[in-house]
């Protein structure tokens, strides 16, 4: 569709995650005093419960063999009770758990740093499963039953690699709606029992798109314009992203009635007494970011240039991780094209 193929194989892992839920489900055969006589484990497939409780009352037919050079006719063959199936019997679309639809996942290359690979958020389906427990007796079923029902109250999560391309993993719940119990035992005593308890579950899984690549930004080209005073200022700067260094501790400050030009490079005062040293500001003086060397600043502090003796009064600090992603001129000066015009 749209001229790409892909397939990410969304509702086969559904389908494999639910059948590994039950995948481990045991019958003990004891005696009277508790001894255990047998243990074996349930199996299970996946497939429409109508075509196994067929094979149940009617047969498997083998097709005709030869056997030392004579034709054997077909036979029937049964099967084995207790066993378990289930099968997708509808999914739906849930509006309710409905994601950005523009925003992407982006997961980078192991030995490649010029691209990324990228996809964009799943839709949310609802996937309506019927598991159905098949037993020849009573205690058989009883005895599953209560190895499933404990863990469903009614919601049951799960963790699964949902999306193992791009690394994502999500914990997906399993909902148990309810429980039907079906007896067909009907006739004389040489037609087969057959109890089916059938439980309905709501599995609320995601269907993903196809995946992109995408280039990694290195340089950036800043047309940016304000208005102050009634003229207009505008200036067109190259601009690259400054290497993070985890070690320095940078804030970025928003100034007010500054006097003078502060200069890169000098150390700052403020009013309370911290120290700092200025690592790049705006034309107009109007914010800066600042390498702390001592002390704190903070709101309402007047800070001054060691060298060029100019004043500002600190309007608010933005500080933390976030302020080592500032950026700077591409050669580390003062943009040197500025535009003023007369509104």
């Amino acid at each position: 569709m749209f001229g790409k193929h892909f397939y990410n194989k969304n509702i086969r892992n559904i389908v494999v995650l639910f059948g590994t839920v039950f995948n481990d489900i045991t019958i003990k055969r004891t005696k009277a005093d508790g001894t255990v006589v047998k243990q074996f484990k349930v199996p299970i497939a996946y497939g429409p419960a109508q075509k196994y409780i067929t094979i149940i009352e009617q047969g498997f037919v083998t097709p005709n063999k030869t056997v030392n050079n004579e034709l054997v006719a077909k036979e029937a063959i049964g099967l084995t009770l207790p066993r378990m199936s289930f099968e997708i019997v509808q999914m739906n679309y849930d509006g309710t758990r409905k994601l950005q639809t523009t925003k992407k996942i982006k997961k980078s290359h192991a030995f490649d740093n010029q691209s990324l690979t990228t996809i964009y958020t799943p839709v949310p389906y609802n996937f309506d499963i019927e598991l159905s427990v098949m037993v020849k007796n009573s205690d058989d079923g009883t005895q599953i039953l209560e190895q499933i029902l404990p863990f469903f109250t009614p919601e049951f999560q799960v963790t699964m690699n949902e999306m193992s391309t791009m690394g994502v993993k999500r914990d997906v719940p399993i909902i148990l709606n309810g429980i039907d119990t079906e007896d067909t035992y009907e006739g004389d005593m040489l037609t087969r029992r057959t109890l089916i308890h059938t439980l309905s579950f709501q599995v609320q899984g995601h269907i993903y798109g196809y995946t992109g690549e995408q280039g990694i930004i290195k340089e950036v080209d800043i047309n940016s314009a304000a208005t102050f005073n009634d003229n207009e200022f505008s200036m067109n700067t190259d601009v690259k992203q400054k290497a993070e260094d985890p070690s320095t501790n940078e804030i970025a400050l928003s100034l007010s009635n500054t006097t003078g030009t502060f200069t890169v490079g000098e150390v700052i005062t403020s009013s309370g007494g911290a120290t700092g040293t200025v690592v790049s500001k705006t034309v107009l003086g109007h914010s800066m970011v600042l390498t702390i060397i001592s002390g704190i600043f903070a709101a309402t502090q007047t800070i001054t240039g060691g060298t060029s003796n100019a004043t500002s009064t600190i309007v608010s600090v933005s500080e933390g991780k976030a302020t080592n992603k500032d950026y700077q001129p591409a050669d580390g000066s003062i943009p040197t094209t500025t535009t003023i015009t007369d509104l």
